[in-house]
Protein backbone atom coordinates (compact mmCIF):
# COMPACT_ATOMS: atom_id res chain seq x y z
CA UNK A 1 0.00 0.00 0.00
CA UNK A 2 1.38 3.40 -0.88
CA UNK A 3 1.95 5.79 1.53
CA UNK A 4 1.66 10.03 1.85
CA UNK A 5 5.18 10.13 1.46
CA UNK A 6 5.04 7.98 -1.46
CA UNK A 7 2.46 10.21 -3.18
CA UNK A 8 3.82 12.89 -2.01
CA UNK A 9 7.70 12.46 -4.01
CA UNK A 10 6.47 9.85 -6.33
CA UNK A 11 7.81 9.78 -9.89
CA UNK A 12 6.01 9.22 -13.35
CA UNK A 13 5.98 5.27 -14.03
CA UNK A 14 8.37 4.46 -16.85
CA UNK A 15 6.99 4.63 -20.25
CA UNK A 16 7.46 2.15 -22.89
CA UNK A 17 10.56 3.11 -25.03
CA UNK A 18 7.89 2.64 -28.18
CA UNK A 19 8.45 5.56 -29.76
CA UNK A 20 11.83 6.13 -28.81
CA UNK A 21 12.19 3.44 -31.17
CA UNK A 22 10.55 4.02 -33.57
CA UNK A 23 11.63 7.44 -34.50
CA UNK A 24 9.95 10.40 -36.43
CA UNK A 25 12.15 9.98 -39.18
CA UNK A 26 11.35 6.18 -39.45
CA UNK A 27 7.52 7.08 -38.63
CA UNK A 28 7.69 9.59 -41.38
CA UNK A 29 9.27 7.05 -44.05
CA UNK A 30 6.49 4.50 -43.04
CA UNK A 31 3.72 6.64 -43.69
CA UNK A 32 5.75 8.29 -47.09
CA UNK A 33 5.88 11.39 -45.36
CA UNK A 34 8.29 13.91 -47.79
CA UNK A 35 7.82 11.70 -50.92
CA UNK A 36 10.04 9.00 -49.49
CA UNK A 37 9.57 5.27 -50.66
CA UNK A 38 7.92 3.57 -48.06
CA UNK A 39 9.77 0.89 -46.35
CA UNK A 40 7.42 0.20 -43.73
CA UNK A 41 5.92 -3.45 -43.22
CA UNK A 42 2.57 -4.47 -41.80
CA UNK A 43 4.98 -5.98 -38.77
CA UNK A 44 6.22 -2.77 -38.08
CA UNK A 45 2.31 -1.11 -37.87
CA UNK A 46 1.83 -3.83 -35.71
CA UNK A 47 4.67 -3.71 -33.49
CA UNK A 48 3.51 -0.22 -32.79
CA UNK A 49 0.29 -0.71 -32.15
CA UNK A 50 1.66 -3.56 -29.66
CA UNK A 51 3.51 -0.91 -27.37
CA UNK A 52 1.13 1.83 -27.33
CA UNK A 53 -1.89 -0.76 -25.83
CA UNK A 54 1.06 -1.82 -23.41
CA UNK A 55 1.87 1.63 -22.51
CA UNK A 56 -2.38 2.12 -22.25
CA UNK A 57 -2.56 -0.15 -20.07
CA UNK A 58 0.16 0.63 -17.61
CA UNK A 59 -1.74 4.02 -17.42
CA UNK A 60 -4.71 2.22 -16.41
CA UNK A 61 -2.99 0.57 -14.26
CA UNK A 62 -1.28 3.26 -12.54
CA UNK A 63 -4.79 4.83 -12.03
CA UNK A 64 -6.55 2.02 -10.35
CA UNK A 65 -3.75 1.75 -8.03
CA UNK A 66 -3.36 4.96 -6.90
CA UNK A 67 -6.37 6.76 -4.86
CA UNK A 68 -5.01 10.46 -6.36
CA UNK A 69 -4.67 9.98 -10.13
CA UNK A 70 -2.96 12.35 -12.88
CA UNK A 71 -6.17 13.59 -13.62
CA UNK A 72 -6.95 14.49 -10.26
CA UNK A 73 -3.71 15.88 -9.99
CA UNK A 74 -3.75 17.58 -13.19
CA UNK A 75 -7.09 19.22 -12.11
CA UNK A 76 -5.46 20.59 -8.73
CA UNK A 77 -3.41 21.82 -10.30
CA UNK A 78 -5.13 23.81 -12.99
CA UNK A 79 -7.39 24.90 -10.22
CA UNK A 80 -4.45 26.69 -7.62
CA UNK A 81 -2.59 27.68 -10.13
CA UNK A 82 -4.96 28.54 -12.70
CA UNK A 83 -2.75 26.96 -15.55
CA UNK A 84 -2.52 23.62 -16.23
CA UNK A 85 0.72 21.24 -16.26
CA UNK A 86 3.41 22.24 -18.25
CA UNK A 87 3.22 18.92 -19.83
CA UNK A 88 -0.42 18.79 -20.18
CA UNK A 89 -0.41 22.28 -21.84
CA UNK A 90 2.10 21.58 -24.25
CA UNK A 91 -0.05 18.43 -25.24
CA UNK A 92 -3.70 20.30 -25.63
CA UNK A 93 -2.17 22.94 -27.65
CA UNK A 94 -0.28 20.80 -29.93
CA UNK A 95 -3.66 18.60 -30.38
CA UNK A 96 -5.53 21.55 -31.21
CA UNK A 97 -2.49 22.78 -33.67
CA UNK A 98 -2.56 19.23 -35.27
CA UNK A 99 -6.18 19.40 -35.00
CA UNK A 100 -6.56 22.61 -36.87
CA UNK A 101 -3.96 21.70 -39.62
CA UNK A 102 -5.46 18.23 -40.30
CA UNK A 103 -9.08 20.04 -41.64
CA UNK A 104 -7.11 21.89 -43.85
CA UNK A 105 -5.87 19.12 -45.45
CA UNK A 106 -7.74 18.09 -49.11
CA UNK A 107 -10.80 16.01 -48.08
CA UNK A 108 -8.93 12.76 -49.43
CA UNK A 109 -7.00 13.18 -46.68
CA UNK A 110 -8.48 14.27 -43.72
CA UNK A 111 -9.65 10.55 -42.71
CA UNK A 112 -7.41 10.55 -39.88
CA UNK A 113 -10.33 13.01 -38.30
CA UNK A 114 -13.40 10.88 -39.56
CA UNK A 115 -16.01 8.92 -36.93
CA UNK A 116 -16.18 9.70 -33.24
CA UNK A 117 -13.98 12.41 -32.63
CA UNK A 118 -12.59 10.92 -29.77
CA UNK A 119 -11.10 8.25 -31.72
CA UNK A 120 -8.40 10.88 -32.84
CA UNK A 121 -8.26 12.74 -29.28
CA UNK A 122 -7.29 9.86 -27.35
CA UNK A 123 -5.55 8.05 -30.04
CA UNK A 124 -2.19 7.35 -29.24
CA UNK A 125 -1.09 7.02 -32.80
CA UNK A 126 -1.68 10.80 -32.88
CA UNK A 127 -0.20 11.72 -29.64
CA UNK A 128 3.65 9.49 -31.21
CA UNK A 129 3.49 11.76 -33.96
CA UNK A 130 2.75 14.97 -31.60
CA UNK A 131 6.04 14.08 -29.09
CA UNK A 132 8.07 13.46 -32.16
CA UNK A 133 7.31 16.42 -34.56
CA UNK A 134 9.04 19.45 -33.06
CA UNK A 135 10.32 20.27 -36.64
CA UNK A 136 10.36 23.79 -36.95
CA UNK A 137 13.07 26.21 -38.16
CA UNK A 138 14.08 26.14 -34.73
CA UNK A 139 13.15 22.86 -33.41
CA UNK A 140 9.72 23.85 -32.46
CA UNK A 141 6.36 22.10 -33.26
CA UNK A 142 5.63 22.32 -36.81
CA UNK A 143 2.00 21.03 -36.95
CA UNK A 144 1.41 21.29 -40.78
CA UNK A 145 3.82 18.62 -41.05
CA UNK A 146 2.55 16.88 -38.10
CA UNK A 147 -0.22 16.86 -39.87
CA UNK A 148 0.72 15.50 -43.30
CA UNK A 149 2.68 12.39 -41.47
CA UNK A 150 -0.28 11.37 -39.32
CA UNK A 151 -2.32 11.81 -42.60
CA UNK A 152 -0.02 9.49 -44.40
CA UNK A 153 0.52 7.21 -41.62
CA UNK A 154 -2.83 6.57 -41.83
CA UNK A 155 -3.00 5.53 -45.27
CA UNK A 156 -0.31 3.27 -45.16
CA UNK A 157 -2.12 1.24 -42.32
CA UNK A 158 -5.17 1.02 -45.14
CA UNK A 159 -2.87 -0.15 -47.39
CA UNK A 160 -1.42 -2.50 -45.40
CA UNK A 161 -4.66 -4.12 -43.67
CA UNK A 162 -7.65 -2.31 -45.92
CA UNK A 163 -10.29 -0.25 -44.67
CA UNK A 164 -11.64 -2.07 -41.57
CA UNK A 165 -9.14 -3.71 -40.25
CA UNK A 166 -6.98 -0.72 -40.12
CA UNK A 167 -9.19 0.43 -37.52
CA UNK A 168 -9.96 -2.68 -36.04
CA UNK A 169 -10.54 -3.27 -31.99
CA UNK A 170 -7.81 -2.15 -29.96
CA UNK A 171 -6.42 0.33 -32.12
CA UNK A 172 -8.10 3.00 -30.63
CA UNK A 173 -7.88 3.10 -26.54
CA UNK A 174 -11.57 2.87 -24.86
CA UNK A 175 -12.33 6.60 -24.16
CA UNK A 176 -12.54 7.09 -20.44
CA UNK A 177 -14.83 10.05 -18.44
CA UNK A 178 -11.36 11.64 -18.54
CA UNK A 179 -10.90 11.82 -22.38
CA UNK A 180 -14.28 13.06 -22.70
CA UNK A 181 -14.08 15.98 -20.02
CA UNK A 182 -11.05 16.92 -21.51
CA UNK A 183 -12.67 17.17 -24.72
CA UNK A 184 -15.63 19.05 -23.76
CA UNK A 185 -12.81 21.26 -21.47
CA UNK A 186 -10.96 22.30 -25.13
CA UNK A 187 -13.87 23.33 -26.95
CA UNK A 188 -15.22 25.02 -24.22
CA UNK A 189 -12.09 26.99 -23.99
CA UNK A 190 -11.84 26.97 -28.15
CA UNK A 191 -15.45 28.48 -28.13
CA UNK A 192 -14.47 31.39 -25.70
CA UNK A 193 -10.95 32.19 -27.24
CA UNK A 194 -11.47 35.34 -29.18
CA UNK A 195 -8.26 34.75 -31.38
CA UNK A 196 -9.86 31.45 -32.99
CA UNK A 197 -10.72 30.57 -36.09
CA UNK A 198 -14.58 31.26 -36.56
CA UNK A 199 -14.96 28.13 -38.28
CA UNK A 200 -13.17 26.04 -35.53
CA UNK A 201 -15.27 27.89 -32.53
CA UNK A 202 -18.39 27.35 -34.71
CA UNK A 203 -17.47 23.74 -34.84
CA UNK A 204 -16.64 23.63 -31.16
CA UNK A 205 -19.80 25.34 -30.17
CA UNK A 206 -22.17 23.19 -32.20
CA UNK A 207 -20.37 20.12 -30.28
CA UNK A 208 -20.57 22.12 -26.74
CA UNK A 209 -24.05 22.91 -27.20
CA UNK A 210 -25.08 19.55 -28.31
CA UNK A 211 -23.24 18.16 -25.22
CA UNK A 212 -24.76 20.26 -22.89
CA UNK A 213 -28.14 19.54 -23.72
CA UNK A 214 -27.42 16.20 -23.42
CA UNK A 215 -26.03 16.76 -19.66
CA UNK A 216 -29.10 18.47 -19.08
CA UNK A 217 -31.28 16.17 -20.14
CA UNK A 218 -29.45 13.28 -17.96
CA UNK A 219 -29.83 15.95 -14.87
CA UNK A 220 -33.52 16.39 -15.69
CA UNK A 221 -34.08 12.32 -15.53
CA UNK A 222 -31.78 12.09 -12.62
CA UNK A 223 -34.28 14.36 -10.46
CA UNK A 224 -37.24 12.90 -11.54
CA UNK A 225 -35.38 9.95 -10.46
CA UNK A 226 -35.23 11.34 -6.81
CA UNK A 227 -38.66 12.53 -6.81
CA UNK A 228 -39.79 9.15 -7.93
CA UNK A 229 -37.72 7.69 -4.74
CA UNK A 230 -38.58 10.15 -2.34
CA UNK A 231 -42.49 9.32 -3.26
CA UNK A 232 -41.86 5.48 -2.52
CA UNK A 233 -39.81 6.33 0.56
CA UNK A 234 -42.80 7.75 2.44
CA UNK A 235 -46.43 7.77 3.11
CA UNK A 236 -47.97 10.93 2.75
CA UNK A 237 -51.45 9.58 4.08
CA UNK A 238 -49.67 9.24 7.31
CA UNK A 239 -48.97 12.95 8.79
CA UNK A 240 -48.20 13.68 12.07
CA UNK A 241 -44.34 12.13 12.17
CA UNK A 242 -41.79 13.46 13.08
CA UNK A 243 -40.15 14.36 9.89
CA UNK A 244 -43.07 15.77 8.41
CA UNK A 245 -40.99 19.12 8.23
CA UNK A 246 -37.72 17.15 7.35
CA UNK A 247 -39.88 15.78 4.11
CA UNK A 248 -41.61 18.80 3.50
CA UNK A 249 -38.29 20.30 3.44
CA UNK A 250 -36.78 17.70 0.77
CA UNK A 251 -39.89 17.65 -1.46
CA UNK A 252 -39.98 21.58 -2.11
CA UNK A 253 -36.65 21.25 -2.44
CA UNK A 254 -36.64 18.65 -5.15
CA UNK A 255 -39.55 20.50 -6.59
CA UNK A 256 -37.40 23.53 -7.07
CA UNK A 257 -34.81 21.66 -8.48
CA UNK A 258 -37.39 20.57 -11.33
CA UNK A 259 -38.75 23.43 -12.17
CA UNK A 260 -35.07 25.40 -12.49
CA UNK A 261 -33.84 26.79 -15.41
CA UNK A 262 -31.88 25.20 -18.10
CA UNK A 263 -28.81 27.79 -17.38
CA UNK A 264 -28.83 27.03 -13.91
CA UNK A 265 -28.85 23.04 -14.20
CA UNK A 266 -26.11 23.60 -16.44
CA UNK A 267 -23.83 25.39 -14.04
CA UNK A 268 -24.18 22.69 -11.81
CA UNK A 269 -23.57 19.92 -14.03
CA UNK A 270 -20.48 21.55 -15.33
CA UNK A 271 -19.41 22.47 -11.66
CA UNK A 272 -19.82 18.66 -11.20
CA UNK A 273 -17.61 17.91 -14.28
CA UNK A 274 -20.26 16.77 -16.25
CA UNK A 275 -21.53 14.10 -14.09
CA UNK A 276 -25.38 14.32 -13.92
CA UNK A 277 -25.78 12.20 -10.63
CA UNK A 278 -23.95 14.40 -8.69
CA UNK A 279 -25.27 17.60 -10.16
CA UNK A 280 -28.76 16.52 -9.11
CA UNK A 281 -27.84 15.19 -5.67
CA UNK A 282 -25.89 19.02 -5.19
CA UNK A 283 -29.07 21.19 -6.56
CA UNK A 284 -31.60 19.50 -4.17
CA UNK A 285 -28.84 20.15 -1.77
CA UNK A 286 -28.40 23.78 -2.71
CA UNK A 287 -32.20 24.12 -2.60
CA UNK A 288 -32.86 21.71 0.88
CA UNK A 289 -30.13 24.69 2.40
CA UNK A 290 -31.36 27.78 1.18
CA UNK A 291 -35.01 26.58 2.17
CA UNK A 292 -33.62 25.62 5.83
CA UNK A 293 -31.94 29.17 5.91
CA UNK A 294 -34.59 31.16 4.53
CA UNK A 295 -37.65 29.58 4.83
CA UNK A 296 -40.60 30.34 2.62
CA UNK A 297 -39.50 33.73 1.15
CA UNK A 298 -36.90 31.96 -1.01
CA UNK A 299 -39.14 29.29 -1.97
CA UNK A 300 -40.72 32.11 -3.62
CA UNK A 301 -38.10 34.30 -4.99
CA UNK A 302 -34.91 31.87 -4.85
CA UNK A 303 -33.27 35.34 -3.70
CA UNK A 304 -31.49 36.56 -0.95
CA UNK A 305 -31.25 40.20 0.05
CA UNK A 306 -29.34 42.10 2.97
CA UNK A 307 -32.46 43.25 4.10
CA UNK A 308 -33.20 39.61 4.88
CA UNK A 309 -30.12 39.17 6.81
CA UNK A 310 -30.30 42.15 9.37
CA UNK A 311 -29.62 39.25 12.42
CA UNK A 312 -26.39 38.64 10.53
CA UNK A 313 -25.31 42.48 10.71
CA UNK A 314 -22.79 42.24 13.37
CA UNK A 315 -20.61 39.15 11.00
CA UNK A 316 -21.53 41.89 8.26
CA UNK A 317 -20.04 44.66 10.54
CA UNK A 318 -17.20 42.90 11.43
CA UNK A 319 -15.74 42.28 7.76
CA UNK A 320 -15.32 38.51 8.65
CA UNK A 321 -16.45 37.06 4.88
CA UNK A 322 -15.28 40.11 2.67
CA UNK A 323 -15.38 39.92 -0.99
CA UNK A 324 -12.54 41.73 -2.33
CA UNK A 325 -13.30 44.48 -5.42
CA UNK A 326 -11.03 42.92 -7.87
CA UNK A 327 -10.11 39.36 -9.36
CA UNK A 328 -7.17 37.63 -9.57
CA UNK A 329 -4.91 37.56 -12.35
CA UNK A 330 -7.04 34.53 -13.78
CA UNK A 331 -10.36 36.48 -13.34
CA UNK A 332 -11.28 34.54 -9.76
CA UNK A 333 -13.42 36.78 -7.17
CA UNK A 334 -11.13 36.78 -4.37
CA UNK A 335 -13.23 35.76 -0.62
CA UNK A 336 -10.98 37.26 2.15
CA UNK A 337 -11.72 35.21 5.43
CA UNK A 338 -10.70 37.10 8.82
CA UNK A 339 -10.05 35.91 12.32
CA UNK A 340 -12.63 34.73 14.90
CA UNK A 341 -10.98 35.77 18.24
CA UNK A 342 -10.81 33.60 21.11
CA UNK A 343 -10.29 36.04 23.54
CA UNK A 344 -9.73 39.90 22.85
CA UNK A 345 -6.44 42.07 23.22
CA UNK A 346 -5.12 45.56 22.88
CA UNK A 347 -5.73 45.42 19.07
CA UNK A 348 -9.41 43.85 19.00
CA UNK A 349 -11.89 46.61 17.32
CA UNK A 350 -15.15 47.29 18.55
CA UNK A 351 -16.60 45.25 15.64
CA UNK A 352 -14.85 42.25 15.59
CA UNK A 353 -15.93 38.94 16.68
CA UNK A 354 -14.30 37.23 19.77
CA UNK A 355 -16.09 34.56 21.77
CA UNK A 356 -17.11 35.96 24.18
CA UNK A 357 -19.39 38.57 21.71
CA UNK A 358 -20.40 36.09 20.06
CA UNK A 359 -22.40 34.71 22.43
CA UNK A 360 -23.50 38.27 23.72
CA UNK A 361 -25.45 38.30 20.48
CA UNK A 362 -26.39 34.84 20.03
CA UNK A 363 -24.58 33.87 17.04
CA UNK A 364 -24.53 30.42 15.61
CA UNK A 365 -23.58 28.29 12.42
CA UNK A 366 -26.43 29.31 10.88
CA UNK A 367 -25.76 33.17 10.84
CA UNK A 368 -22.20 32.08 9.24
CA UNK A 369 -24.17 30.55 6.75
CA UNK A 370 -26.52 32.92 5.64
CA UNK A 371 -23.37 35.34 5.40
CA UNK A 372 -21.60 32.78 3.53
CA UNK A 373 -24.34 31.86 1.30
CA UNK A 374 -25.12 35.93 0.59
CA UNK A 375 -21.26 36.73 -0.17
CA UNK A 376 -21.09 33.46 -2.83
CA UNK A 377 -24.26 34.53 -4.66
CA UNK A 378 -22.72 38.18 -4.70
CA UNK A 379 -19.62 37.05 -6.58
CA UNK A 380 -21.36 34.98 -8.79
CA UNK A 381 -23.11 37.96 -10.15
CA UNK A 382 -19.65 38.75 -11.62
CA UNK A 383 -18.69 38.29 -15.14
CA UNK A 384 -17.58 34.18 -15.93
CA UNK A 385 -17.66 33.78 -12.06
CA UNK A 386 -19.68 30.50 -11.94
CA UNK A 387 -16.86 29.34 -14.91
CA UNK A 388 -13.87 30.52 -13.06
CA UNK A 389 -14.89 29.93 -9.39
CA UNK A 390 -13.89 31.47 -6.74
CA UNK A 391 -10.55 31.95 -3.91
CA UNK A 392 -10.31 31.59 -0.16
CA UNK A 393 -7.65 33.73 1.21
CA UNK A 394 -8.12 33.16 5.38
CA UNK A 395 -6.46 34.47 8.03
CA UNK A 396 -5.43 32.00 10.39
CA UNK A 397 -2.35 33.44 12.15
CA UNK A 398 -4.44 34.01 15.17
CA UNK A 399 -5.08 30.29 15.00
CA UNK A 400 -4.71 27.93 18.19
CA UNK A 401 -5.92 24.84 19.86
CA UNK A 402 -9.07 25.65 21.50
CA UNK A 403 -10.11 27.55 18.22
CA UNK A 404 -11.28 24.78 16.70
CA UNK A 405 -13.13 23.22 19.59
CA UNK A 406 -15.32 27.01 19.75
CA UNK A 407 -15.24 27.52 16.35
CA UNK A 408 -15.37 24.37 14.40
CA UNK A 409 -19.65 24.39 14.48
CA UNK A 410 -20.14 27.76 13.34
CA UNK A 411 -17.55 26.97 10.31
CA UNK A 412 -19.41 23.79 9.85
CA UNK A 413 -22.06 24.91 8.64
CA UNK A 414 -20.90 27.41 6.23
CA UNK A 415 -18.58 24.64 4.73
CA UNK A 416 -21.97 22.90 3.85
CA UNK A 417 -22.59 26.07 2.48
CA UNK A 418 -19.32 25.81 -0.32
CA UNK A 419 -20.21 21.82 -1.08
CA UNK A 420 -23.54 22.80 -2.59
CA UNK A 421 -22.88 26.11 -4.55
CA UNK A 422 -23.20 25.71 -8.32
CA UNK A 423 -20.03 27.39 -8.41
CA UNK A 424 -16.53 25.92 -7.48
CA UNK A 425 -13.88 26.65 -4.49
CA UNK A 426 -10.85 26.57 -6.93
CA UNK A 427 -8.19 27.00 -3.76
CA UNK A 428 -8.29 27.73 0.12
CA UNK A 429 -5.01 29.43 0.88
CA UNK A 430 -4.39 30.10 5.01
CA UNK A 431 -2.25 31.99 6.34
CA UNK A 432 -0.44 30.96 9.56
CA UNK A 433 2.60 33.07 11.58
CA UNK A 434 5.94 32.17 11.11
CA UNK A 435 6.68 29.20 12.96
CA UNK A 436 2.82 29.52 14.39
CA UNK A 437 3.44 26.71 17.06
CA UNK A 438 0.51 24.73 15.57
CA UNK A 439 2.39 24.04 12.71
CA UNK A 440 3.96 20.91 13.24
CA UNK A 441 0.18 19.98 14.49
CA UNK A 442 -1.27 21.43 11.40
CA UNK A 443 1.08 19.53 8.72
CA UNK A 444 1.00 16.14 10.39
CA UNK A 445 -3.29 16.04 10.34
CA UNK A 446 -2.67 17.41 6.92
CA UNK A 447 -0.35 14.51 5.44
CA UNK A 448 -3.09 11.83 7.23
CA UNK A 449 -5.50 13.24 5.26
CA UNK A 450 -3.82 14.16 2.24
CA UNK A 451 -6.64 12.67 -0.27
CA UNK A 452 -9.09 15.08 1.14
CA UNK A 453 -6.62 18.15 0.90
CA UNK A 454 -5.87 17.91 -1.93
CA UNK A 455 -9.71 17.35 -3.42
CA UNK A 456 -10.40 20.45 -1.49
CA UNK A 457 -7.30 22.27 -2.54
CA UNK A 458 -6.06 23.73 0.55
CA UNK A 459 -2.71 25.19 1.16
CA UNK A 460 -0.44 26.48 4.08
CA UNK A 461 1.35 28.99 3.90
CA UNK A 462 3.31 29.51 7.15
CA UNK A 463 6.30 32.53 6.42
CA UNK A 464 6.49 35.93 7.48
CA UNK A 465 4.10 37.77 5.93
CA UNK A 466 6.43 39.79 3.25
CA UNK A 467 7.41 36.19 1.71
CA UNK A 468 3.99 35.00 1.98
CA UNK A 469 2.40 38.09 0.01
CA UNK A 470 5.10 37.68 -2.60
CA UNK A 471 4.75 34.59 -3.06
CA UNK A 472 0.65 34.67 -3.19
CA UNK A 473 1.18 37.57 -6.02
CA UNK A 474 4.45 35.52 -8.14
CA UNK A 475 3.26 31.41 -7.54
CA UNK A 476 -0.78 31.78 -7.58
CA UNK A 477 -1.67 35.32 -9.27
CA UNK A 478 -3.29 37.12 -6.21
CA UNK A 479 -1.62 40.32 -5.34
CA UNK A 480 -1.47 42.57 -2.46
CA UNK A 481 -3.41 45.14 -4.01
CA UNK A 482 -6.39 43.09 -4.05
CA UNK A 483 -6.35 41.86 -0.66
CA UNK A 484 -7.45 43.73 3.06
CA UNK A 485 -5.22 45.50 5.11
CA UNK A 486 -6.02 43.18 7.70
CA UNK A 487 -3.94 41.06 5.50
CA UNK A 488 -0.88 42.94 4.67
CA UNK A 489 -2.96 44.18 1.19
CA UNK A 490 -4.35 47.89 -0.10
CA UNK A 491 -8.19 47.21 0.60
CA UNK A 492 -9.20 48.86 3.35
CA UNK A 493 -12.29 47.94 5.71
CA UNK A 494 -14.41 50.69 4.33
CA UNK A 495 -14.57 49.38 1.11
CA UNK A 496 -16.51 46.37 2.41
CA UNK A 497 -18.62 48.99 4.34
CA UNK A 498 -19.46 51.06 1.42
CA UNK A 499 -20.31 47.92 -0.42
CA UNK A 500 -22.95 46.57 1.88
CA UNK A 501 -24.67 50.34 1.92
CA UNK A 502 -24.57 50.27 -1.51
CA UNK A 503 -26.16 47.06 -2.05
CA UNK A 504 -28.86 47.85 0.70
CA UNK A 505 -29.58 50.76 -1.17
CA UNK A 506 -29.99 48.64 -4.36
CA UNK A 507 -32.50 46.19 -2.46
CA UNK A 508 -29.90 43.63 -3.37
Amino acid sequence: RRTTRDRLTRRPRPRSPATDYYSTESIGRAGGTDDAPSTATPRRAEDIDAILARRQQDREEADVIDPISDTLLSDVHEDIYGRPLPDIARSEGRLLALEREIKRLPPSQRRALEGHQMDFVTCPHARMILEQSDDGPNGEFDAAAAARRLAKYWQSRRGFFGCVASCAQGTHPVSVYGDYLRCYRRNLSLVNDPEANEADREDAGRMVRAIDRAKVRGIDDHLQGIQQDFMDAFNHEEPGDETDTGRSLEEAAIAMAIDSPYDLKLQFVQVEDMREDRASRRMVRYFETGLRLFGHRFHETRAVTLEELDDCSAIFDAGFYRLMPFQDEIGRPVIAVLNLAVEGNENTKNNDLTEERIRRLGLNGTHFAKVTWYVLHAAMERDRCPQNGVIYVADGRNFCAQYVTKFAPLIEESTKVDSCMPLKIRAIHTILRRNHAILPVGLNTLLSFFNLAVKKRFLVHARSMEETLEELSTKYGIKADILPEDLGGAVGAEYFAHWLEDRRAAGI
